[in-house]
């Protein structure tokens, strides 16, 4: 362990012996990567020396349960990378939930730890700075999209209390320095425009200075070759459910359902929620009962539409161990569900969701990793986590219902993780989309609120001001080519009644109950 103050070293430990000839240097970033050269199968923990009594040694291997994992905690709750990223960064790893372990690249020198099997795997040149709070962001934010699971941890430590509640903040020039070396090249543009329209600041210098520098870039190969080497249990039993909200689907159903039947692992209940909105209608799923199937089937029909009252219906009906997430129009392989949950034992998360293209779409994300999304028709998941969680009825019939589920589970300390290697294709069914009318209570407005409320309500639960801010900006540039008003001025004043509007709808919908 490495013991700092203000990112100088004072002394590095081992098993709570002193160790003095490892370094010479009182950088921080440059002994952490010594240690790991000289400790190439060791956990490298970093600990500033107002918390090093607070170190919750007997939790660090539940917390680092794979060697993919870089973990640490701002006791303060502030990060040094400032809210101004929120500008340009829509992901969901911006605002922490620091009373749960949360997925984000934003490090604190606080405390921390990295297997050394990480840094010893990329290119230490690259990590040079006197900065260690700098180093410990941009090493994050460089191998979080090459599969290393990155978290705030409040576990790290046995209290969390900081009297002081001070923590010092990258200078604007630095930030601008990390955007251009961490993003593409625009981004400082949008960052500088954005500081200009919602700040009144024309951060000129910094603009210029950050072209000085290059964007960082590592070898993917340089972690895929690290394995995982779990030694966290998800999987026990094995068993699963699926659940299936339909409507007026009977042959794409069918389809899936054939798939299912042909799984090398079968799942032991399949829940279809059929809905049809015709009070005089009847299931007309008759191969149900017609035909034999390998596995339980629980059907049950109802006059109510909408996918997030189907599928929170199919919630209480689970019984297994795990339930896989699907839709009406999906096809799979015949191993998918056997290597789902291969793949999740292999990460150790409790939520895994696989790669869903439509029909001749081109795979191109590759590497397993953090996602920013959740997949409400691909996803498998701890059934155990359905007490803490549903879908939220408020984006009934709207958008950003999946991802506000994807939100939920973060909160409540669990993460979502992709895997490329399992494959579902959707087929997006011509009937597909919202296959009944059902009328918004917008839809009248002689303003019509614009982006849909239900994506505003969904700015509002779950990012900070500034993601909401950079949100609004990118939309009202990105909408310009899709209007007839040409006139800049014009176009502004109009966007912003319509944004307006939104707000208000996606507010009312906030105070609205469940």
């Amino acid at each position: 362990m490495l013991v700092h103050h203000n990112g100088r070293l004072k002394t590095i430990l081992q098993d709570g012996e002193v160790l003095d000839a490892v370094c010479t240097s009182r950088d921080m970033a440059r002994n952490l990567f010594e240690v790991a050269r000289v400790y190439p199968e060791q956990l490298i923990l970093w600990c500033d020396r107002r918390y090093e009594a607070q170190l919750n040694y007997t939790q660090l291997d539940t917390l680092f349960y794979h060697q993919r994992t870089m973990c640490s905690f701002s006791v303060s709750k502030k990060q040094y990378i400032s809210d101004r990223i929120g500008y340009i960064e829509s992901t969901p790893f911006i605002k922490i939930n620091y009373n749960e372990r949360y997925p984000t690249w934003l490090m604190s020198s606080d405390v921390g730890g990295v297997h050394a099997s990480v840094l010893n795997a990329i290119d230490e040149s690259k990590f040079r700075s006197g900065d260690f709070e700098y180093v410990l962001n941009s090493l994050a934010k460089s191998v979080i999209s090459l599969g290393v699971f990155c978290y705030s941890e409040p576990e790290l430590l046995k209290t969390k209390d900081d009297a002081n509640g001070s923590k010092q903040e990258i200078t604007t020039p630095k930030l601008f320095r990390f955007v251009r070396q961490h993003y593409k090249a625009h981004w400082i543009f949008i960052l500088f425009g954005a500081i200009v329209f919602f700040e009144g600041k024309a951060l000129l210098y910094s603009l210029i200075q950050a072209f000085f520098y290059r964007r960082k870039k590592l070898a993917p190969e340089s972690i895929t070759r690290l394995a995982f080497n779990t030694t966290k249990g998800v999987v026990s039993t094995g068993t699963y459910d699926v659940l299936i909200p339909t409507i007026g689907r009977k042959q794409y159903l069918y389809d899936f359902l054939k798939d299912l039947s042909t799984q090398t692992l079968l799942p032991s209940n399949v829940i279809i929620i059929e809905q049809n909105p015709d009070s005089d209608s009847i299931s007309d799923l008759d191969y149900l009962e017609n035909e034999s199937w390998p596995f339980h089937v629980v059907h049950r029909f109802t006059h109510k539409t909408g996918a997030c009252r189907a599928r929170n219906k199919g919630f209480s009906l689970v019984k297994s161990e795990w339930l896989l997430l699907g839709d009406d129009d999906i096809r799979v392989e015949e191993g998918l569900c056997e290597h789902m949950l291969k793949y999740a034992q292999e990460y150790g998360t409790n939520v895994l969701t696989a790669s869903c293209l439509k029909p001749g779409e081109t795979q191109t994300y590759l590497l397993p990793g953090q996602t920013t999304i959740f997949g409400s028709g691909s996803s498998l998941v701890k059934s155990s986590l359905l007490q803490k969680v549903s879908f939220d009825t408020r984006y009934e019939f709207g958008f950003a219902e999946d991802i506000d589920f994807g939100m939920q589970l973060r909160n409540i300390g669990e993460d979502i993780i992709y895997c490329p290697h399992v494959k579902i294709t959707h087929l997006k069914a011509a009937v597909g989309g919202f296959r009944t009318k059902f009328k918004l209570p917008w839809e009248d407005d002689p303003v019509q609120p614009l982006p849909s409320p239900t994506v505003l309500l969904y700015n509002i639960k779950h990012r900070t001001g500034q993601q909401i801010l950079g949100y609004k900006m990118l939309y009202f540039i990105r909408y310009y080519k899709n209007q007839s008003v040409k006139n800049p001025f014009r176009y502004l004043n109009k966007m912003r009644m319509h944004w307006n509007h939104s707000m208000d709808w996606a507010r009312r919908l906030l105070e609205k109950e469940l």
